[in-house]
């Protein structure tokens, strides 16, 4: 729960408002943190019935997720240079 807290649960809260722009800051915001809390909800509800009817394959089915997520981090361009390439430092 810790390395999930310090990684992956912060990303709405920090990269969200950093590539908006300020008149859409806020309800970007709010819109990123609600669909983080929904998801993490939806998957605390539904891990345990899910190890619990598929077992081992579990484990392929996160493994698949991680690995398609990081490969969609790694085309997000950094929020500096999209904060560049609008002009509005």
């Amino acid at each position: 729960m810790s390395i999930s807290g310090t990684s992956v649960n912060c990303i709405p809260w920090v990269y969200g408002p950093e590539i908006l722009a300020l008149h859409a800051r806020v309800r970007g915001t709010a819109v990123g943190v609600s669909a983080s809390w929904l998801w993490s909800f939806f998957a605390v509800m539904i891990t345990p019935t899910i190890i619990t009817k598929l077992q081992w394959k579990v484990y392929l089915i996160f493994k698949y997720l991680k690995r398609n997520l990081d490969f969609i981090g790694l085309l997000l361009p950094p929020g500096d240079q999209q904060l560049n390439a609008r002009g509005n430092i």
